[in-house]
């Protein structure tokens, strides 16, 4: 069920505890598509989808 389009993972590649707590840099590309995921879910909300 349910529509909408593939999920938004963003794997950063962190594996040693250094790297874990690292301070991190999205790439710009992966924060647009979770912009447009919310602002997606945002809209859903309004509508009372979900």
């Amino acid at each position: 069920g349910g529509g909408g389009g593939e999920p938004v993972i963003v794997n950063l590649g962190a594996q040693e505890p250094e790297a874990i707590l690292a301070e991190k840099h999205v790439p710009q590309p992966q924060i647009l598509a979770c912009r447009e995921l919310g602002a997606a879910f945002a809209e859903g909300l309004r509508l009372g989808v979900f």
